[in-house]
């Protein structure tokens, strides 16, 4: 909550300082709205994982974001990864089921919050891109990163 309150207040100070504060229209809200739930599932998730198994084990689950993130820009964005670029990823998916099968602090739902947080952070960023895409929206990169702090903080 504090990273969010800060990108929130200095993400608002920077657009009235440069003179173009963007408004709050219905349909901007409507259209962030699945990228701050992402945010924020992300981020509790991510919490829970680490009150139930050790950060290197959270973080070695969350290296599986690559995967999550081919997942989700083909069923939303309907955009094929390379076939190079995915076969790339199948040593870091091989290398987390060594670690999870040989991990000494393993705790299922602490593997299922990382797991959910890995996913959420990825839906997050495919989400994001889809929003700066719109023509009909016309977010810029600081106006997305500003309002889902803001949202996310509100929520």
């Amino acid at each position: 909550a504090v990273q969010q309150g800060f990108s929130a207040v200095f993400g608002g100070l920077n657009a009235r300082a440069a003179g173009r504060m963007p408004p709050h229209s219905a349909e901007r809200v409507r259209a962030l709205l699945p990228i701050v739930l992402a945010m924020v599932a992300a981020l509790v998730s991510y919490r829970w994982s680490l009150l139930t198994v050790s950060v290197s084990f959270t973080l070695t689950i969350k290296t599986l974001g690559p995967l999550f993130t081919m997942a989700f820009t083909l069923l939303l964005l309907r955009e094929r990864t390379p076939a190079s670029r995915a076969l790339s990823v199948l040593p870091v998916v091989f290398g987390v089921a060594i670690t999870t099968l040989t991990e000494s602090d393993f705790h299922v739902l602490g593997l299922l919050a990382a797991l959910l947080s890995t996913a959420a952070q990825s839906m997050q960023m495919v989400l994001a891109k889809s929003t700066l895409s719109r023509e009909d929206l016309r977010i810029g990169k600081t106006e997305l990163f500003y309002k889902v702090a803001l949202y996310s903080l509100m929520l």
